[in-house]
């Protein structure tokens, strides 16, 4: 398939903030036992959980990144829905679903929201051969000063092929994306 015709899949990249193990249990057992599972039952085949490396173990504000792809913004809008008609995500995700305002599986949640890079339109897996909790990933944010400059540089991503430069290099990219929101 000429990569330039598929259609660019749209990514939710999702970050929950935490402030202690409990909640950190809460948030495995529910992407693990519930969101997952239902994710793949509606045909979605990869979804990618991320995160960082403990820099100090005295401070906790941690973050576990959720990375989702989706065939186009209504299939996106779509999940909830398809989600809440799931009855096993239900029993399995009641703890988090349900819980009550004090005992909150999170701080605080952000969704951006993606569209791929034309020249690479879908989620690449990467190459790597070591066990997954031993890999490391970097995640690289674009900005500019301008709306201008920044459309400059993913044009630059997409016809001035930075892509096929990091792939020549062994980058290993799992995806590139344009901030929708």
């Amino acid at each position: 398939m000429n990569v330039n015709a598929q259609k660019p899949q749209i990514y939710a990249l999702t970050v929950y903030h935490i402030h202690d193990k409990l909640q950190e249990n809460r948030l495995d057992s529910y992407l693990g036992e519930a969101l997952i599972p239902a994710l793949h039952k509606t045909g979605m085949k990869h979804v990618g959980v991320f995160k960082p490396i403990a820099k100090d173990t005295s401070d906790y504000g941690k973050k576990i990144y959720v990375l989702t792809t989706f065939a186009s913004l209504d299939e996106f809008r779509n999940l909830e829905s398809k989600l809440n008609a799931n009855q096993t995500y239900l029993e399995k995700g009641a703890d988090y679903i349900n819980a009550a305002h004090n005992q909150a599986p999170y701080d605080r949640m952000e969704i951006s929201l993606m569209e791929a890079f034309h020249d690479s339109p879908a989620i690449g897996l990467p190459d790597l051969k070591g066990p997954r909790e031993e890999r490391i990933y970097e995640l690289r944010s674009y900005e500019g000063p301008t709306e201008k400059l920044y459309k400059s540089k993913v044009k630059m991503f997409n016809t001035g092929d930075e892509i096929g430069l990091f792939k020549n290099l062994g980058f290993n990219a799992i995806f590139y994306g344009d901030v929708i929101a």
